[in-house]
């Protein structure tokens, strides 16, 4: 089926070929159909983009006037002279910075109080009013401020100029402004090559001229005119408008607002020039093309259709391929360019088949190393992350990394400067973004091997990291990329504070341990008559302390059963059950209690072995306890044994009893010697 042709097909296939076919033939159909539109519509968007591109090769040049003043009021505000008392130093260092851009510098102080001004002389005495309007403004922001039109106290004319805040400890303490003279901007303006009638104006905010093409600084800090500056103040950032000047004049204006300051330069052309410069050469071209187009119809109509029928099948040819579908044969041309067309279109759909198959393979060959890796990073303990250079932007991260981190930080800064990476110092103060291991792979391909951190999880709790991060490098040496794995040392370091502890506390207790055993030596030694009776002694009571030490240890040093207790002691000396009898519930004793109540029944039992009730066969011994308000009462009763002739003398056995109960236990102890048997009254605090 044979489609009509219209306008809305003119730049298709066919529109094209009939142009081709034309302009052989007959030249007069390339000018009526082609040259007229491009033309009108080239020299058109010329001329508006003649005009826009002055008023943004002017706004540039601002911006790089005030950029300029900015960054070197933003050095100047990091000088350590602004720190101390005396600000004569930065006096100096400000007024050879105002020397070298002819200018001033000013200092004000939290209260808007001027402190340095170099537009004064050196000594001279600063204005005591408090300053107001843009430095208020920067003292509340803490951002750089460029003013709109202001009237200078100092130099007694309308200025505009630039602040800085100066930062110390994440605070506004000072403010330092330079004034940009609208003279020094008047000269940016006189600059431009401007046609007959037309001129620029540089407008604030308010509708305030800040300098003039013609008028220069005179008309500095003078309301605009309102057929300029309403559309220079309704522009959102750039455009042509056309405006009329009070005396009835059509201008053509293109607006262009700045980077800084929120000002807009206005570039004006007499309406006039501005359309004459399209609109003669339109006028020839399509006068020329009319004329020639009639001659060259009647040509073209007739070898459009001999050359349409095989671009055509071509054409569909061509999206049978793109589409994947059956391709119908294109048969041979009759037209040598058509035909060559034609075996191109052939050579590139076999090489667009070759391509497509061989990018098939590559994405699944890609695919599946994808899932491979993810496969292998699941199964990897640390928690890993890959994140792209030179952005911070996270690509991918295994579970485990957001098990650790809850989840895991990108580094994208999306413009702001400071962006929160929950990473720590060890004195508490946040990473900065820069100062992160990954980033430091990113930024300087620094190779980072497991540094310690805290981290804040989103949900607000802290973790200890050990974090590794190395850059990943191009063919080029670029990187682009870079891997950061993590582990949490949580229960590392909860280990090495038990270990810590424990290692502590064994330190004390043995040193006690060593006390005891240094007392139990001298005072045997001296109480002893002979070597071999001090050697049998002092083995049993050391004896009886490591049976005590090796209970405690049964409870990794936290308590000591007292059956348990009781049971050992008497173990070693006699195996007749029956003739022990104990009486008395379960009482778990602390550390210090145990040992010290080991070594006080060793004390009874080896008396009663050698003196009392269990030196015969009859002899029995009753051990009974009882708990009363907090503290254990303990009785230590022998029965039919030997009889006790009156009170024995005292020996380091009943001291060693006694101090043990008084010092070690904090209670008492109270022994009767009666005819039947010795009996041990025991009271202290569990």
């Amino acid at each position: 089926m044979r489609h009509p042709v219209g306008p809305s097909r003119r730049l298709g296939l066919r529109a094209h070929l009939l142009a081709l076919v034309l302009a052989v033939v007959v030249p007069a159909l390339l000018f009526g159909v082609v040259a007229v539109t491009e033309v009108a519509r080239s020299h058109g968007e010329a001329s508006g983009a003649r005009l826009q591109s002055t008023a943004r090769t002017v706004a540039l040049a601002l911006d790089k006037e005030v950029e300029a003043y900015l960054t070197t009021l933003t050095a100047l505000a990091s000088s350590p002279f602004l720190d101390e008392p005396d600000l004569s130093a930065f006096d100096t260092q400000a007024r050879q910075v105002a020397q070298a851009l002819d200018t001033w510098i000013v200092a004000l102080d939290e209260s808007l109080h001027q402190i340095a001004n170099t537009a004064l002389p050196k000594g001279a005495p600063l204005p005591q009013a408090p300053s107001a309007g843009p430095a208020a403004q920067v003292f509340a922001t803490g951002r750089p401020l460029v003013s709109d039109v202001f009237m200078s106290r100092t130099k007694r004319q309308p200025i505009v100029a630039v602040l800085v805040p100066v930062v110390r400890n994440e605070k506004t303490v000072k403010v330092l402004a330079m004034p940009l003279s609208p003279g020094s901007l008047a000269r940016i303006l006189h600059g431009l090559e401007l046609s007959r009638g037309s001129f620029a104006v540089l407008i604030d905010s308010r509708r305030t001229i800040i300098t003039h093409s013609r008028d220069g600084p005179r008309s500095s800090g003078q309301p605009a005119p309102a057929w300029y500056a309403d559309p220079a103040a309704s522009a959102e950032s750039h455009g042509i408008v056309v405006g009329i000047t009070p005396e009835g004049e059509k201008v053509a204006l293109a607006l262009q607002r700045l980077s800084y300051g929120n000002w807009t330069v206005a570039v004006a052309e007499p309406l006039d020039a501005y359309e004459s410069s399209w609109q003669k050469p339109l006028v020839g071209l399509v006068l020329a093309g009319l004329v020639l187009l009639a001659l060259a119809a009647a040509a073209a109509l007739a070898l459009a259709r001999r050359v349409l029928r095989p671009v055509e099948a071509l054409a569909r040819h061509a999206r049978s391929v793109t589409a994947g579908g059956s391709v119908e044969t294109v048969p041979k041309a009759t037209i040598a360019e058509l035909e060559t067309l034609r075996k191109a279109l052939a050579e590139a759909e076999i090489a667009l088949r070759d391509q497509a198959e061989v990018e098939r393979t590559v994405a699944r060959a890609v695919q599946d190393n994808e899932i491979r890796l993810r496969a292998v990073l699941e199964q990897m303990p640390l928690g890993v992350a890959l994140v792209e250079a030179p952005s911070g932007r996270r690509l991918l991260c295994n579970a485990k990394a957001f098990e650790i981190l809850g989840d895991p930080p990108s580094f994208a800064n999306d413009g702001i400067e400071d962006v929160p990476v929950g990473a720590i110092h060890p004195d508490g103060t946040p990473y900065r973004r820069e100062e992160h291991p990954i980033m430091r792979a990113i930024l300087h391909g620094e190779t980072v091997d497991r540094e310690e951190m805290l981290h804040r999880r989103a949900d607000g709790t802290i973790t200890q990291l050990e974090i590794s991060a190395a850059p990943i490098r191009d063919v080029s040496g670029g990187i682009v990329l870079a891997v950061g794995t993590f582990s949490s040392i949580d229960a590392r370091k909860e280990a090495e504070e038990q270990h810590r502890l424990l290692t502590a506390e064994l330190s004390h207790r043995v040193k006690n341990t060593l006390a005891v055993v240094q007392a139990l030596m001298v005072q045997t030694l001296v109480r002893s008559r002979s070597l071999a009776e001090f050697r049998s002694v002092y083995e049993g009571r050391l004896h009886a302390l490591a049976r005590a030490h090796d209970l405690l240890l049964r409870s990794e040093w936290r308590h000591i059963d007292l059956v348990a207790l009781v049971q050992n002691e008497l173990a070693l000396f006699t195996r007749n059950a029956s003739r022990v009898e104990i009486t008395g519930e379960s009482v778990l004793l602390g550390p210090r209690q145990g040992l010290a109540l080991g070594l006080v029944l060793h004390e009874l039992v080896s008396n009663a072995v050698r003196h009392g009730a269990l030196v015969g066969a009859t002899g029995r011994i009753e051990i009974t306890w009882t708990k009363e308000d907090g503290h254990l009462r303990l009785r230590w009763r022998e029965l039919e044994g030997p009889p006790v002739p009156g009170s024995p003398a005292e020996g380091f056995g009943l001291e060693l009893i006694r101090r043990s109960t008084s010092y070690d236990l904090g209670g008492k102890a109270e022994c009767t010697f009666a005819s039947e048997g010795v009996t041990w009254d025991m009271m202290f605090p569990l």
